[in-house]
């Protein structure tokens, strides 16, 4: 997956626009972010990586670049 069709994802996930989404962006200042979504954010991160992702991993997702590297996404 290319780095413009993930922040298509993440643009309809968090109802943001794709301009809006950077590698900087903090996850917990998207002001749709709540419990449900990060579970749906979790839920999409499996499923493009086709694998469970452990809790460690979980815990280091803060920005968008981090779900980024999480799945070799540059």
């Amino acid at each position: 997956m290319k780095k413009k069709q993930l922040f298509e994802k993440f643009a309809i996930l968090f109802d943001l626009r794709a301009k809006e989404i950077n590698p900087d962006l903090i996850l917990k200042n998207i002001h749709s972010m709540d419990s449900l979504k990060h579970m749906e954010l979790i839920s999409l991160v499996e499923k493009i990586k086709k694998k469970n992702i452990t809790a460690k991993e979980i815990k280091q997702l803060k920005k968008i670049k981090d779900v980024m590297k999480l799945l070799n996404i540059k």
